[in-house]
């Protein structure tokens, strides 16, 4: 290590010094100095000795200039060539009768200061004291300066994963916020027919409930970092949680024809903790694994007797994880995907709150994945029971905050333009806000085709010949960029078709990238049937471009 001796035996000694020179008498007297010091010596006759004990990083070389196999300038230049030895100090001594030219040549050959003989005590050990105050005063400097390297780099990601996640997280409280405020503003319009009603309601509902789930994640990982997570430990069976679970998680596994086999073996589950949150361990790796897994999957989740304690495993044969990522899997707001092209949505805390609450049960979780499309195995472990009486466990003693209440707003009545006969092409990957875009511009009279990829909005683009199109920007594989790109590259007409992009990422400068991609005008979820219906005219009116969302004074 170049930072040599002086850090490996400062509570010991000054200090560790070769000396160097062919005279047994000089090198004694010198290595006598400064031992009586308080100085480690070591001793070395010629130069090849000295450069091979040179490796071991001294603090300092006392060199000779005449040594028998070389010069000690020459020794003093490898000395100062080397990665290794370019750090050591080096004070050249040579005889009373060296001169002015004598002294700048060895300076010039890398020494660090230079003495003639005879050599008083004092003013040697003075000499080798001050160079080694200068190399330890460079040394802290230089341990300053990588430390201040290393927190402005941590600093930098922190605030790199702080901008990611307040990105994702607008994108995602504002997907589902513009499904509700959507469908709630057309029921209050009175023109849904009883079934599309209904559904208004069921996506309402839906999305609420995700909303729900988002906000109660973060009040989670907020009580975790602030130590304020209530743990009630009694024995519970675990059997009876996975079953549930499962169960609970089969609707979104047909969905997607997924298969999930359970594993359960008679003797296993017993474990001492709190069952509902157990429960939200269970249904977070569920929830990532059928989010991961792709149509037509396996998910295996079993649950053993390990080793005395109980061991659950939840393994799908999905996307995989790529092995950079792998130990970052658990760390909080950290996600794959972080751009617009994110097949999956979520604000990445699913798997951090499943992991702190594991270990809040004393137990441990980690993953396993052969790479890309090879799957993934979550594997939780959990000590067996030790007492079965209850105990609670707060760390800070304090309860949650309360929830704050709803307040409920009053919205203004929705008054549509007449679009017919335009034509319309809405493209989005989010089927609640593909139905509640087509059903307000169905109602301004437009002819309405609707895709929920860029390739499928591409095929109907020449196809539909639509008139204008609105656009999510974040979508799985191909996002809007994509799309205005390949629209802007068509060689017939379709190439100057008008776009508006609607998206859930609304910080100003997601709206400059996204006009200057070529998008005409921009939406920022949520959006008010008015707001879509007025986009559509405006895209279509011969001075398009020059229309502005109605009620949006922030930039967004």
């Amino acid at each position: 290590m170049s930072s040599g001796g002086a850090a490996r035996r400062m509570g010991q000694t000054q200090g560790s010094i070769l000396v160097v020179d062919d005279d047994p008498g000089k090198r004694y007297v010198l290595s006598r100095i400064l031992r009586s010091a308080g100085f480690e010596v070591i001793e070395a006759e010629d130069a090849s000795s000295a450069l091979a004990l040179a490796k071991n990083n001294p603090d300092l070389l006392v060199l000779d200039v005449k040594l028998p196999d070389g010069s000690g300038h020459d020794v003093c230049r490898q000395l100062k060539s080397g990665a290794d030895t370019a750090s050591i100090l080096v004070l050249q001594v040579s005889s009373s009768f060296a001169s002015s030219p004598d002294i700048v040549a060895g300076l010039d050959s890398g020494a660090d200061a230079y003495l003639t003989h005879p050599i008083e005590a004092q003013e040697l050990t003075a000499t080798v004291r001050a160079l080694l105050r200068i190399r330890r005063a460079e040394q802290e400097r230089s341990e300053l300066f990588a430390r201040e390297q290393a927190a402005r780099q941590e600093a930098d990601r922190a605030n790199r994963l702080k901008d990611q996640f307040l990105a994702t997280i607008s994108h995602e409280l504002r997907t589902p916020l513009n499904a509700i405020l959507g469908w709630v503003q057309l029921l209050r319009t009175g023109r849904l027919d009883p079934a599309a009603g209904q559904r208004a309601l069921e996506i309402v509902e839906r999305n609420a409930r995700a909303q729900s789930a988002l906000i109660e994640d973060l009040l989670d990982m907020s009580r975790i970092m602030s130590e304020k997570m209530a743990i009630e430990f009694r024995e519970v069976d675990l059997k009876p949680i996975v079953h549930e679970s499962v169960d609970a998680f089969r609707i979104a596994a047909d969905v997607k024809a997924i298969s999930i086999r359970t594993l359960i073996a008679p003797a296993a589950g017993l474990v001492q903790g709190d069952a509902p949150r157990l429960k939200q361990v269970v249904w977070n790796l569920l929830s990532n694994a059928i989010k991961f897994t792709p149509h037509a999957g396996e998910i295996e989740v079993s649950l053993a007797r390990v080793g005395g304690g109980t061991e659950l495993r939840v393994r799908d044969n999905g996307r995989g994880i790529l092995p950079e990522f792998l130990p970052h899997v658990f760390e909080p707001f950290r996600q794959a995907e972080s751009n617009s092209r994110r097949a999956q949505g979520g604000i990445g805390l699913g798997l951090t709150i499943a992991r702190q609450l594991v270990e809040l049960h004393g137990g441990k979780v980690k993953v396993e994945s052969g790479g890309v499309d090879r799957g993934s195995t979550f594997i939780v472990s959990l000590p067996p029971v030790v007492t079965p009486s209850p105990v609670t466990a707060d760390r800070a003693g304090a309860e949650a905050p309360p929830v704050p209440p709803v307040v409920p707003v009053a919205l203004p009545p929705v008054d549509l333009p007449w679009l017919g006969p335009r034509r319309v092409l809405v493209i989005d990957d989010e089927r609640d806000a593909l139905d509640y875009a087509s059903t307000v511009l169905r109602q301004a009279g437009a002819e309405v085709s609707t895709a929920e990829s860029v390739a499928a909005g591409l095929e109907q683009v020449s196809t539909f010949h639509p008139d204008a199109i609105l656009c999510d920007i974040a979508m799985p594989i191909r996002d809007g960029f994509d799309l205005i790109a390949e629209l802007r590259c068509l060689p017939g007409p379709e190439r100057a078709i008008p776009v508006a992009a609607l998206t859930a990422h609304a910080k100003p400068e997601d709206q400059r990238r996204i006009l200057e991609a070529g998008f005409q005008l921009f939406l920022a979820k949520p959006v008010d049937p008015s707001q879509i219906a007025g986009v559509v005219l405006a895209l279509t009116a011969p001075e398009a471009g020059a229309w502005q969302a109605p009620g949006r004074d922030d930039g967004s």
